[in-house]
């Protein structure tokens, strides 16, 4: 079983010069049948794994991206790959990786997709083609919800994650698609109103 704690403090086997970056943050260890896990120290930030935070410690697989606080993301797999473990130590900013962390790493890992990216990006083009009916403002609404979580992460680190030009713009329909479908129901509510008024009082016009 090997181990390799990572954080800020020097006395780390992986040290990450970040403020985000607690002093002792994580720790990934690969277990005696091959399988890996990560384990977070009670970081300040947290650690996420594909966007997650991690709460305690769970299994993570190859590929999976592991990322400190918003620091860049961890390429956890180089230390174990080549004979890592305690004892393997490096140290790269959250500006330049150093030579012991290859760039190449990083631009394998690429970066995450924004969730719901795309279904809200759907969501506000039918809110805008339903809008002169209850069904737009109803897609209108849920568009405008699940952009959220999207939204909160790109302003967290707008460098880990692609498709905001689509989150954005399902967002942007989404409101003028509510506001639309808001109008055209009071419209409808007023002319029922004026039409109920005047079925009310029609045997008085003769």
């Amino acid at each position: 079983m090997k181990s390799v704690r990572i954080g800020r403090s020097p006395d780390n086997d992986i040290v990450i010069n970040d403020p985000t970056v607690s002093r002792n943050h994580l720790v990934i260890t690969q277990e005696f049948n091959g399988t890996y896990t990560v384990k977070d120290l009670n970081s300040a930030n947290g650690t996420t794994v594909n966007g997650s935070r991690v709460f305690g410690s769970m299994v993570i697989r190859q590929g999976d991206i592991v990322v400190a606080g918003s620091a860049r993301p961890l390429p956890w797999m180089n230390y174990f790959s080549g004979g890592g473990g305690s004892g393997y130590t490096t140290n790269y900013s959250n500006v330049q990786p150093s030579s012991s962390v290859p760039p190449a790493s990083f631009a394998s890992i690429g970066k995450q997709s924004l969730p719901n990216a795309t279904a809200v990006l759907v969501l506000g083009i039918c809110s805008l083609v339903f809008s002169c009916a209850m069904v737009g403002v109803v897609l209108g609404i849920i568009g405008l919800a699940l952009s959220g979580a999207g939204r909160k992460l790109h302003r967290t680190n707008p460098n880990q994650y692609e498709g905001y030009g689509r989150l954005n713009a399902g967002y942007i329909m989404s409101i003028i698609g509510t506001i639309l479908g808001g109008l055209y129901l009071i419209y409808i509510i007023i002319w029922m109103l004026i039409l109920g008024h005047a079925v009310a009082y029609w045997p008085y016009d003769f």
